[in-house]
């Protein structure tokens, strides 16, 4: 959310407090799970309210939420690079945490695999070091 919204000040929120809002609109190709996730669709039992946008890339979403017309969720370090359009990242303090599963075959000695599990290793120590701060 801007800096300027009205939850903005708040330390951290919880699902309720965001519920309804306008998030994003994203492309109509985009998976819907997914899509729901993100908006926090389960917990209103129906899609969120979203702007007529057709966002594909965080960038273009971040541009919209920058103007003010939504908020979105991520992760933490997702919205990091975003600050400098005056977003502001507050836990959600109640909703389901993303998990990301990596697999790949049993003795495979790939690099870029073995490269890329060590960065989402230490992705996830800096998203629990971010959420306990």
């Amino acid at each position: 959310m801007t800096e300027s919204h009205p939850l903005a000040g708040r330390p951290e929120l919880t699902v309720a407090d965001v519920l309804a809002e306008t998030f994003p609109g994203i492309v109509d190709w985009c998976d819907p799970v997914w899509l729901g996730y993100w908006g926090l669709d389960t917990y209103r039992g129906a899609p969120a309210r979203r702007t007529d946008d057709g966002a594909v890339t965080p960038e273009e979403v971040a541009s919209i939420v920058a103007s003010g017309r939504a908020i979105t969720t991520v992760p933490a370090l997702v919205a990091v690079p975003f600050a400098h359009l005056g977003i502001r990242a507050i836990p959600l303090v109640d909703a389901d945490p993303a998990v990301l599963t990596l697999v790949r075959p049993q003795g495979a000695a790939v690099p870029l695999v073995a490269e890329l599990a060590e960065m989402a290793r230490q992705m996830s120590e800096q998203d629990a070091k971010t959420v306990a701060d």
